[in-house]
């Protein structure tokens, strides 16, 4: 048991008790002890690179899932709009057959889609059509050729 006045610390063979005075209460004085064995200033340091570790791979990981959605969005964006450029085709051979003398532009709306079909060119009996379909972030071209011969097919 220590003496008036003396610090109560405890020793061991690695550590160094290193005991501060705080305060006089009663018959007794109280003390506050640091043990410092070497390692406690590494800690801290050791934490933080182990938390911005984990920070960047967290943050690629989201980065790499936003990308990955992005291109999956894009490539259906462009499934829609190749959708609805033949959507246009299949609409002027629908207006072709009411009306083989039929030459124009025709408007389609589809998904969020527009698709804009015109009539290219028509030679022997074929009819040359374009189908132009675009959306917010893509275009999308069809050309077709239609054998148009007498039969009206």
């Amino acid at each position: 048991m220590p003496h008036h006045g003396e610090p109560a610390c405890a020793f061991s063979h690695r550590a160094v008790a290193v005991c501060h005075p705080l305060q006089v209460l009663g018959n007794g004085l109280y003390y506050q002890t640091t043990i410092s064995d070497g390692a406690q200033g590494i800690v801290l340091p050791m934490v933080l690179a182990v938390m911005i570790l984990v920070f960047l791979l967290v943050t690629v990981a989201v980065s790499q899932s936003v990308r990955t959605h992005h291109a999956a969005m894009g490539e259906w964006e462009m499934i829609r709009a190749q959708y609805a450029a033949e959507s246009g085709i299949a609409r002027v051979q629908q207006k072709l057959h009411s009306d083989p003398s039929w030459s124009g532009r025709l408007t389609t709306r589809m998904n969020g889609m527009k698709a804009t079909t015109t009539i290219v060119e028509r030679h022997d009996g074929n009819i040359r059509l374009r189908s132009v379909a675009e959306g917010k972030r893509v275009k999308q071209t069809v050309r077709v050729e239609l054998e148009w011969g007498d039969t009206g097919n």
